[in-house]
């Protein structure tokens, strides 16, 4: 999947528009296999995720009162056969993809996959045991280890098929997000989330 991000280009544009703000009027995600959509047609809920640099799997916790399970954890070495400007990869040099679901533990709503690419030389070892171990998001493990870290935000959109981002194949409808982590003012990891919208449809909150 890391060919999904060779010659993709940082900039200055719409993918930014969030980046220290929740709103952007008029803002639509636009689709890879579908047409665009307005920001103000998805539920609020999933708006709130596209644009936060929190934790995922915590906010989902919060927000519909279950635990948030990883599942089908899945990490690659993988060497990258050309340029990822958003993480500073070079053709050649060797990464981690990981793919992950995130499932509620009570209802089994698949509510996120997740796809990441991980530079493991700028990560610390004992950060870098745990997520191979795969137990945990990324987001926990480094609220967890104490880390300073940033995200930035690079890219939104909409598709119908999860399997570009770490989930299974699907004909319904997705939005995604990427985000780049900063550590010690070094990109080290980029993720790639995408969201079944159903999952998010009638604003459920608590069990």
């Amino acid at each position: 999947m890391l060919e999904n991000y060779y010659g993709k280009r940082s900039s200055d544009g719409e993918s930014t528009a969030f980046r220290c703000k929740g709103f952007s009027p008029d803002w639509q995600l636009s689709g890879l296999d579908q047409e665009a959509i307005a920001m103000a047609n998805l539920p609020p809920f999933l708006r709130v995720l596209l644009v936060t640099d929190g934790t995922v799997t915590k906010s989902l916790e919060a927000y519909y009162w279950e635990p948030v399970a990883i599942e089908g954890a899945s990490n690659t070495v993988v060497i990258s056969q050309s340029e990822i400007e958003w993480l500073g990869v070079k053709a050649g040099e060797q990464v981690i993809a990981r793919s992950v679901l995130l499932r509620g533990a009570h209802t089994k709503t698949l509510y996120a996959s997740a796809f990441s690419i991980i530079r493991l030389a700028l990560i610390p070892a004992t950060l870098r045991e745990k997520l191979l171990a795969g137990t945990i998001g990324i987001g926990e493990l480094i609220r967890e280890s104490g880390l300073e870290t940033y995200r930035e935000l690079q890219e939104f959109g909409r598709t119908t098929d999860m399997s570009r981002y770490g989930g299974p194949q699907t004909t319904t409808d997705c939005v995604f997000r990427s985000y780049r982590i900063i550590l010690d003012h070094r990109p080290a990891i980029l993720v790639s989330e995408c969201f079944p919208v159903s999952a998010f449809r009638g604003d459920r909150q608590g069990p």
